[in-house]
């Protein structure tokens, strides 16, 4: 959850800058919308429809102030869009609420009038490095006087080195002060520095055929500083294309035990996570003949004389090229020895994110672009995070990821969108998206298959930093490893104390569990829990009180249009920063229970979690108790509405000025993620009919499925405008049948997958009148049928009249009776 990362669209005030005149990249590299006016299209958009008219209203003026199409939206004009990030984190949430939505039709005005479709381009673009680790984002550099920059791209953006409490003297410079004549205790040989420091950073011109930069004195243990980061530009006022001069590129260091600059203790451009000579067109924009920047990511902790702990580094000298002739100048923005900030779940998230809006778009061009991206990402995950060996993902591959958390520096390194809490060793999260990432990369791997796509091979470096993996897997053995990733999630992760998944189990065994309540319902939405375990964790939800807990009960809908994202206060379980600030805070307000979104606050996508969750047992009960949530949260909005806020300010004109009801985050921090940075997480909330009650999903090629839970209070649920593969589908579904149509061009490629409410083994089903066979699918009737314009009905019991054929024979009737 970022705090004070200022997030950035691809389509800015500074315009489309991956495509700016001096890059070498071409823009038919961009995925573009065809049909995109300039105003939003709402005859296109999604409309949601029941016997409730007033929920009807509820539901449709709540989806579209977060689909945000106009100036009354919640993001309109606040600089971050929705469907307009391009970001991994925020494409994270995208991938669930807008693959299905017809895009093009939510405008171009929207997006400064730009056609670029944002999260394609971003899916098929963003950066993976040498090993298979996928960025947050495409590389870019960081603007030169801030520190982490405005997204995650390497890392999350904290903490960096300033938060390395071991040492008196700095690991990392900025170069920041202008008037800084010491430049920061920076020295040059063959450089002649400038005398102050311009454009926030230090720049010289090159005076000889060895230039040198070398770092103050510091006295710093490994462990604290596995990454090195370097920011360097070339330029030159004698035409000289400096793009070569990077391969000229090392970086040197000393230690206690060798205090001497040496060969050994070095190593090339080469060793980065991202060599720009293997990975040319991921620098593309940020190089020119006249000119080149190059952001770097040296992984130190792989080289035997730096290693992971026990050895103490205590000086830098980088060789910016070997003799570049006359005319070149050199400029640094900065050089960090600081912590491993990736992230567990960048790797996932791209192969889930570019899996949805690939099925449900059936985009062949999108797919063979970026398939050789994420065989490279599911190698990382099987490898260096060990997924395949452990049918978990464990992060001992990364520094510091040990999940124990608590004040020591250097441990419990965050990994994910949770930014304080811990990651690793293996923690919920990372693993279940990786059970997702399985079963999503199998359906990508038969759509190539069924329609031919040839991808080149692909291979990685692998954790040693020296074989190399190339990828083999099949269809078969993936769906195979994702159903044993399931079920060791379901055993490793499980706690019978407190009947419910934890969150974390560190690298000494330990199981922390404060209560993590949207994790547990994600879970059970992505299909990973137990009959039992789905059980437990709903009867929690429902007033089962936990030992321990400090919100059971009513008092965990406290916030009302969500539950809390956690049950049981947590006060030292966090990476050490927010340790430390908290002992220099005494009586912040914002840390009381319920004030920080990772300690007892809310956010509403875990509403749908939760909807989800309890529509997916099939039980009435649990279905009516997700309307009776839905319920809730429109009278939240109501309250909301009456506050009178509107555009941004809309949740904020009630909430400000009343602490009472709930402090929301951003800019300060606080309890609830309702708009500003959370623009996906916070419209999750917003889709319950359509991924709840109808249950509507694809999740392999070709195949809609239809997986209906209409409450008893309702008669029928609709959604129309579904954007599948070019059609705007409408479905509707109550308790004795479900129609499709507006399906423009039946295409026998594509099918319905239905999952009927149905336990009587001798029900019958037909299909615009025609009986058709049925068969069993975990306590449902499954009928599986072309993709055309149906009406299906059902009746308990078998009438006997006709034969039913098969659902796989003559397709059915079109039309809708």
């Amino acid at each position: 959850m970022p705090k004070q990362v200022a997030t950035f669209a691809l389509i800015a005030a500074v315009g489309l800058m991956c495509f700016s005149g001096q890059a070498r990249a071409q823009t038919d590299r961009l995925f573009r919308f065809s049909d995109a006016p300039l105003k939003a299209d709402r005859a296109r958009l999604p409309v949601f429809r029941s016997s409730d008219p007033a929920l009807d209203a509820f539901w449709n003026a709540y989806f579209m102030r977060h689909l945000s199409v106009d100036a009354s939206g919640v993001y309109w004009g606040t600089g971050p869009m929705l469907g307009a990030t391009d970001h991994l984190w925020v494409i994270e949430w995208d991938q669930w609420m807008l693959p299905w939505i017809d895009r093009a039709a939510m405008g171009r005005e929207r997006q400064s009038g730009s056609d670029v479709d944002v999260i394609l381009t971003t899916l098929s673009r963003c950066s993976v490095d040498k090993y298979g680790y996928v960025f947050g984002a495409f590389l870019t550099h960081e603007p030169n006087n801030s520190l982490g920059g405005y997204k995650p791209t390497f890392g999350w953006p904290w903490p960096k080195y300033n938060r390395n409490y071991t040492v008196t003297r700095p690991t990392g410079w900025e170069f920041n002060a202008p008037d800084d004549a010491s430049h920061e205790g920076w020295t040059a040989k063959d450089i002649q520095l400038d005398a102050r420091q311009g454009d926030f950073r230090l720049h010289g011109l090159i005076a000889g055929k060895e230039p040198r930069l070398v770092s103050p004195l510091f006295d710093c243990d490994v462990f604290q500083i596995p990454i090195v980061e370097v920011d360097i530009e070339y330029r030159s006022s004698s035409g000289k294309d400096v793009r070569e001069l990077v391969d000229g590129l090392r970086l040197y260091w000393t230690t206690a035990d060798e205090p001497e600059f040496a060969e050994e203790r070095s190593v090339g451009v080469s060793f980065s996570a991202l060599p720009p000579r293997d990975y040319p067109d991921d620098y593309a924009e940020m190089a020119g003949s006249g000119f080149a920047r190059y952001p770097l990511f040296f992984p130190m902790y792989l080289h035997p004389k730096w290693g992971r702990q026990g050895r103490t580094v205590t000086r830098l000298m980088l060789a910016p090229c070997r003799d570049p002739g006359s005319g070149v100048e050199v400029a640094l923005n900065f050089v960090r020895a600081t912590y491993d900030v990736r992230m567990a779940t960048t790797n996932a998230a791209l192969i889930n994110a570019a899996a949805r809006f690939y099925l449900w778009s059936g985009n062949p061009e999108f797919l063979g672009r970026v398939m050789p991206r994420l065989r490279r990402a599911m190698l990382f995950l099987n490898e260096h995070l060990r997924g395949r060996a452990e049918a978990l993902i464990c992060q001992d591959w990364f520094v510091g990821h040990d999940g124990r958390g608590g004040d020591e520096p250097g441990h419990g390194m965050i990994g994910s969108y949770w930014d304080l809490l811990p990651s690793g060793r293996y923690d919920l999260e990372s693993s279940c998206a990786y059970y997702l990432a399985l079963k999503n990369m199998a359906a990508l791997e038969e759509a190539c298959r069924r329609h031919s796509i040839s991808i080149p091979t692909v291979s990685v470096i692998g954790p040693d930093s020296r074989a190399r993996l190339t990828y083999g897997e099949t269809e078969a053995t993936l769906r195979s490893h994702a159903e044993r990733v399931r079920r060791r999630i379901e055993k490793a992760f499980w706690s019978t104390a407190t009947g419910r998944f934890v969150r974390n189990i560190d690298a000494d065994g330990g199981m922390h569990d404060y209560g993590c309540v949207h994790l547990n319902l994600a879970a059970l939405a992505w299909g990973i829990g137990t009959p039992a375990q789905r059980l437990s964790i709903l009867s929690w939800m429902d007033g089962r009180p936990v030992p321990g807990d400090a919100s059971i009960g009513a008092d965990i809908y406290r916030w009302r249009f969500a539950p809390r994202t956690s049950t049981r206060r947590n006060t030292d379980y966090y990476f050490w920063p927010w340790i430390w600030d908290w002992r220099n805070e005494v009586g912040s307000p914002f840390r009381a229970w319920g004030d920080q979104m990772q300690d007892g606050g809310a956010l509403p996508a875990t509403s749908l979690w939760e909807a989800m969750a309890r529509c997916g047992t099939d039980d009435a009960g649990q279905v009516r108790r997700a309307l009776m949530r839905a319920r809730a949260v429109a009278e939240w909005y109501a309250d909301i509405t009456a506050a009178g806020g509107d555009g941004s300010q809309f949740c904020r004109a009630y909430y400000d000025g009343h602490p009472e009801r709930g402090k929301q985050q951003s800019p300060m921090p606080g309890g609830l993620g309702l708009d500003r940075e959370f623009l996906s997480d916070a419209s999750l909330g917003t889709i319950v009919p359509f991924m709840a009650f109808l249950g509507v999903d694809t999740a392999a090629e070709g195949i809609l499925t239809v997986r209906p839970s209409v409450p008893g209070d309702l008669d029928f649920v609709e959604v129309a405008n579904i954007h599948y593969r070019g059609q705007l589908l409408t479905i509707r579904a109550d308790h004795q049948g479900l129609s499709v149509y507006g399906v423009s061009d039946p295409q026998r490629q594509c099918r319905l997958r239905l999952l009927l409410p149905l336990r009587d083994s001798q029900a019958t089903v037909t299909v615009n009148g025609a009986p058709v066979r049925h068969i069993r699918t975990g306590g449902r009737a499954e009928v599986a049928i072309p993709l055309e314009n149906v009406d299906v009905r059902w009746t308990a019991g078998n009438t006997g009249s006709a034969s039913p054929r098969s659902s796989e024979g003559e397709s059915a009737r079109p039309g809708r009776s």
